[in-house]
């Protein structure tokens, strides 16, 4: 589990990327990455009581599809698509 919460504390109390990242014991990368999507999520310091760690991972971390799953949804439509340009041909 990340440490989100911890981080945007930290980030909020003016400590650097590095002490921050020595501090949850992670790269400095790690929570610059952390802070960039806080950001473009819109999610600062302090947060809601209801945002929980998972809540906020599943915010900031979204789970992609696996490519399995995409390819079956093309081509369970592919005959539906075929028929349709062969109509607008």
């Amino acid at each position: 589990m990340r440490k989100i919460r911890e981080v945007l504390r930290l980030q909020a109390e003016g400590f650097s990327e590095r002490e921050i990242a020595r501090s949850v014991g992670c790269a400095r990368s790690s929570v610059q990455i952390c802070l960039w999507r806080a950001k473009q999520a819109g999610v600062a310091w302090p947060l809601s009581p209801e945002q929980d760690e998972a809540k906020l991972e599943a915010l900031l971390y979204p789970r992609r599809l696996s490519i399995s799953i995409i390819c079956v949804n093309y081509f369970s439509n592919f005959r539906q698509r075929a028929a349709l340009a062969a109509v607008l041909d």
